[in-house]
């Protein structure tokens, strides 16, 4: 996550929490709102609108985010050991 790569140990619950926050209020909301959506418009204009929606996030996501974190990552198992 972008926002874990550009915090600190003193500073990452600060910079955490309105995602954190923004997560959970999409989990307690998202089903009422679904199904507000779903009773006007009906079901399967629902879904299209949601993966519409989910569609639209990852393009902005891909074009507005940059990659912070440019060491690779070495797991134990791929250490080259002396022996």
């Amino acid at each position: 996550m972008t926002i874990t790569d550009l915090s600190n140990p003193k500073n990452r619950a600060q910079t955490m929490a309105p995602i954190m926050s923004a997560f959970a209020a999409g989990t307690a909301m998202g089903p009422a709102l679904g199904g507000l959506l779903a009773d006007h418009v009906g079901i399967q204009p629902t879904f299209y609108l949601v993966g519409l929606s989910y569609l639209g996030l990852t393009l902005v996501n891909h074009s507005l985010l940059v990659e912070t974190k440019t060491l690779p990552i070495v797991y134990p198992w791929q250490q080259q050991n002396g022996t």
